[in-house]
């Protein structure tokens, strides 16, 4: 079942009424992404206001699910409700959670598409509408119900099937030579009544039916993985209802919304709707002040202002916190368009900065000790030159907010400083390459076990660094280095990819392979690996362009663990960056996780598909060879 927008107060107040018995009636299963950690604070701070016990579970795939069965739901009387954060929406959850009629499942998650028996059955599961259902799924829901209110034809096809083995037999025994044809008694032509006509063309058009039914669900299916709206704005959305919506949870909710922006995981249909909600709610909690006698501070009017105000961002990462021209350079967009990876592009980087009236030494100072009037032709400069080098978008809409005399965060600041936390944590482990020890009487199976349990271990204290700086914005400064560090990574081994010419193609996608590096155990978490394959897609992607082709292969990277003798691998679908189209759902429809589906029940391969992102799967080593091959043979665009 599905929970209309105008529903999510009525949904919530259930949660409200089971929480009067006492106990910990709510379990929260949060995905390890950035989305899902804003709105799992956002919803805790709803919970804790009305006095609801709950736990905050993250979970880094459906294993974690499966195991929630023995370990949450078995002999816990007190719970009534489990919250899914950004998971759940893509599989039938009834073969993942084996929960008693008295437990409530919420799904609130941006992944589509949507598995329908979880939308339209009658089985506890509750999925959190953004719109969608309701607005654009006329047609799934007819022919879904359509098929489920025709009668079944399996009886019909057993009891044909017998008869043609029966046919079958008597042949037989008459090559055999047991019984003579001229012994046979004559048959006479059997006539057809009405009524068994009648019969048979019903079965005709019941069949013809269900083949057009299961055409559209099918299609459906086979567009691919996309996302929808940042389910933080769907909680802000709930928050508004029950009115308890503040500067807190609205900054949340743009956090939330910049998160799937920056990394391309937001269509301009999406976007827009929810910036325009937003930009509403910050004119309505922010007012402008009346006293304009402060106005030139660079950060906050008083040691205590929070307020959030609209501004315009460029595409150049985290540009308050190092040089412009770090920010140029390590940006995927501009990189991409210009080339940095060789000379030539970064001479193209330097002519755009000298008709800007930019000299490098002004570039490559901290942007905060830029010269104040070059920082306000910025963006005027911008928009006047930097259409000539393909920059056409390279101004967006945002937020920044201040706090106090401190400092100021633009959303897009936050966004990558999580995002940095959620993949290597406070302390950077992962920067530090180390490697979990093997114990001399250990075998593989029991390291393997070992590292598996460190890993996720590693990424639920990651989780939680993230969670507790968004409270915090000294975490959050510091968490920025971690940020800078990170995209540094993923320029240094996007360029060595290019350079080095790792980049395979093969009949219908492009193939390359990270086996060494100092970078490797960072590009090992499945988030850190996509950002690296949307840099490389994209670049490759703006190469051709240039070039004049006009289509373009989507993307596989693979990287080597070898602690557990696999490759992790993201498939990238062509487009990285937000589509104009007003109709299309997402950055390209992402093929890749039917393609590993199909690929993974039609070959012997030892694949798991245990990641909540549909584009993501691991493959041992030695079946390599035949994944990509038997991947090689599939339409991916």
């Amino acid at each position: 079942m599905f929970v209309r927008r105008s529903e999510y107060a009525l949904a919530y107040s259930k949660i409200k009424e089971a929480s009067i018995s006492g106990g910990c009636v709510v379990h929260i299963f949060v995905a390890l992404d950035p989305d899902a950690l804003c709105a799992c604070k956002l919803l805790s701070r709803l919970l804790k206001a009305d006095f609801i016990s709950h736990k905050i579970r993250p979970v880094s795939g459906y294993r974690d699910l499966e195991n929630a069965n023995q370990t949450i739901l078995e002999k816990n009387e007190d719970l009534k409700f489990l919250i899914l954060l950004n998971c759940g929406n893509m599989v039938d959850l009834s073969f993942y959670l084996k929960s008693d009629e008295d437990i409530s499942v919420y799904v609130i998650d941006s992944h589509r598409p949507y598995n329908l028996d979880n939308l339209y059955r009658d089985n506890r599961i509750y999925i959190f509408d953004d719109g969608d259902i309701e607005d654009d799924m006329g047609k799934i829901h007819d022919a879904w119900f359509a098929l489920e209110s025709l009668p079944l034809s399996d009886e019909e096809n057993a009891s044909s099937e017998s008869d043609k083995a029966s046919d079958g037999d008597g042949e037989e025994n008459n090559e055999d030579g047991l019984l003579d044809p001229s012994e046979l008694p004559k048959r006479s032509r059997r006539r057809y009544s009405t009524e068994t006509e009648q019969r048979r063309v019903h079965r005709k058009n019941i069949i013809r039916k269900k083949k057009e039914y299961h055409y559209v669900l099918a299609e459906y299916y086979d567009t691919g993985s996309w996302y929808g709206e940042s389910i933080t704005n769907i909680l802000y959305s709930l928050a508004s209802m029950l009115g308890r919506e503040d500067n807190d949870m609205l900054w949340l909710a743009i956090i939330g919304l910049t998160c799937l922006e920056v990394h391309c995981r937001s269509s301009k249909k999406y976007f827009d709707r929810s910036y325009n909600l937003l930009k509403d709610e910050v004119n309505r909690l922010n007012p402008l002040p009346l006293d304009r006698t402060n106005i030139g501070r660079p950060h906050g009017k008083t040691p205590y202002d929070q307020s959030i105000r609209l501004e315009d961002e460029f595409r150049f990462m985290l540009i308050r916190h190092w040089s412009l021209y770090n920010a140029m350079l390590h940006s995927a967009y501009v990189g991409s368009r210009l080339h940095i990876w060789s000379e030539e592009g970064r001479k193209r980087l330097h002519k755009l900065l000298a008709k800007m009236g930019l000299s490098l030494v002004e570039c490559k100072q901290t942007y905060i000790h830029m010269d104040m009037n070059l920082k306000k032709t910025l963006k005027s400069s911008l928009q006047r030159f930097a259409p000539l080098y393909g920059l056409d978008d390279v101004i967006f809409h945002s937020f920044t907010r201040t706090y106090g005399f401190k400092c100021t965060l633009s959303a897009s600041d936050v966004a990558y400083a999580i995002s940095a936390l959620l993949e290597v944590g406070g302390t950077g482990t992962f920067l530090q390459a180390k490697n979990v020890t093997k114990e001399p009487d250990m075998t593989d199976e029991q390291y393997l076990e070992k590292f598996e349990e460190e890993q996720k271990q590693g990424w639920l204290k990651n989780f939680y660094d993230a969670y507790d700086a968004l409270d915090n914005v000294d975490a959050l400064e510091k968490a920025l280095k971690l940020a800078m560090n990170m995209q540094r990574s993923i320029v240094r081994t996007g360029i060595a990819l290019l350079e080095k010419r790792s980049i395979k193609a093969l009949r219908s996608f492009r193939i390359g392979l990270i086996t060494e590096g100092p970078d490797i155990r960072i590009f090992q978490h499945p988030l850190a690996l996509t950002k690296l394959s949307l840099w490389v897609a994209e670049a490759i992607r703006e190469q051709e362009k240039e070039l004049g082709k006009l289509k373009h292969l989507p993307l596989v990277l693979a990287v080597m663990i070898e602690e557990k003798n696999s490759y992790l691998i993201v498939g990238t679908a062509t487009s990285a960056f937000t589509s104009n189209d007003d109709e299309d759902d997402g950055h390209g429809h992402n093929r890749f996780g039917v393609a590993f589906q199909e690929v993974a029940s039609m070959t012997s391969a030892t694949l798991q598909m245990d990641c909540f992102e549909a584009s993501v799967i691991e493959c041992k080593k030695a079946d390599l060879g035949l994944f990509l091959e038997s991947l090689s043979l599939k339409t991916l665009q």
